[in-house]
């Protein structure tokens, strides 16, 4: 029991120091080449083919197994490490994942159908990576939207006045508003 203790306590360290502020560029450079290499292999070792039938298999296997997967895990990882409890991590993922994955299934299936079917071996990992470039800014959008509201600093020549503000949607229309403080 002290040995898994150990384990715990070690792989906790390990944790927090790879997605520490100062070493998160460098984990998140080394797990997205690890899980592209992974994917390959699988890709190129076990579902080789190019037949619609196998491209088709490709797809929906992304789909209903990776999709929500790398959902839940992006919402509660993030969560976790911005300071909430997992209750609330998993709430946001509840709240947020039907949005996250009707776009999953508006870019991904058609971008991997043109990635299977036509990008050549060695362009493929380009080409994925400049869709995750807008998968990444739709799931930060996703994850960050209902957090518009802070403080705005005004200045002046004479005071710097502090201010409020924040986004509502009241009957469809979004407003935006600032009320300031002295």
């Amino acid at each position: 029991m002290k040995n898994v203790s150990k384990l715990a306590k070690s792989a906790k360290i390990i944790w927090q120091t790879c997605f520490s502020h100062k070493n998160l560029w460098v984990t998140n450079t080394l797990t997205c080449g690890t899980l592209f290499a992974v994917g390959d292999v699988i890709q190129q070792q076990l579902l080789p083919q190019k037949t619609a039938k196998t491209v088709f298999k490709k797809i929906l296997m992304d789909q209903f197994i990776a999709a929500p997967f790398f959902a839940v895990t992006f919402f509660l990882m993030a969560g976790l490490l911005e300071g909430k409890d997992l209750p609330s991590a998993w709430q946001e993922f509840k709240t947020k994942f039907p949005a996250v994955y009707m776009f999953d299934w508006i870019i991904w299936p058609p971008s991997q159908a043109i990635n299977f079917l036509y990008v050549p071996t060695q362009y493929r990992v380009l080409y994925v990576n400049a869709v995750t470039v807008l998968w990444d800014v739709f799931l930060s959008h996703m994850k960050h939207y209902d957090q518009h509201v802070g403080a705005v600093v005004y200045e002046s020549s004479e005071v710097t006045v502090g201010a409020t503000c924040k986004d509502e949607a009241h009957n469809g229309a979004r407003e935006h508003s600032c009320h300031k403080q002295l």
